[in-house]
């Protein structure tokens, strides 16, 4: 069962950029959450951990200002990074967005952050040795 689009409220704690729910189920590990206050403030969110009825959400930026009364409405989908040639030779935060100064990025398509893991038996096998100068490690 999915609970995309759905919002709900009663947040249980705010512990530094973590924000746990009781009550909720269906959410998805990873899945994308905003977090709205009465005032307007919104915040973007992602899901840690996905209980039988508990979520435990990763605030993405400074959680201050999030109550227990805030609405917290489940997306349904994952973390997405805007990419573009536009982006070679520029810097981002941790964020993706520019902080050189030079003008917004046009997106030309949308890439998941969590890209899928390498299965280790099919990587190339060395040829070289690489020596790293740490005894314990060569």
């Amino acid at each position: 069962m999915s609970i995309s689009g759905l919002a709900y409220r009663g947040i249980e704690q705010v512990k530094g950029p973590l924000v746990i729910m009781r009550g909720v189920s269906g959410a998805k590990y990873g899945e994308v959450v905003k977090i709205f206050t009465d005032e307007g403030r919104e915040w973007t969110g992602q899901v840690l951990e996905a209980g039988k009825d508990m979520v435990i959400i990763q605030v993405l930026g400074d959680p201050e200002g999030i109550e227990s009364d805030a609405m917290v409405k489940f997306t349904g989908t994952t973390l997405k990074l805007p990419v573009s040639s536009d982006m070679i030779g520029r810097m981002f935060n941790g964020a993706g967005k520019p902080i050189d100064g030079g003008p917004p990025i046009r997106p030309e398509d949308y890439r998941e952050i969590d890209g899928k893991p390498i299965n280790p038996v099919s990587r190339d096998y060395p040829d070289e040795f690489v020596e790293t100068g740490v005894s314990a490690i060569d």
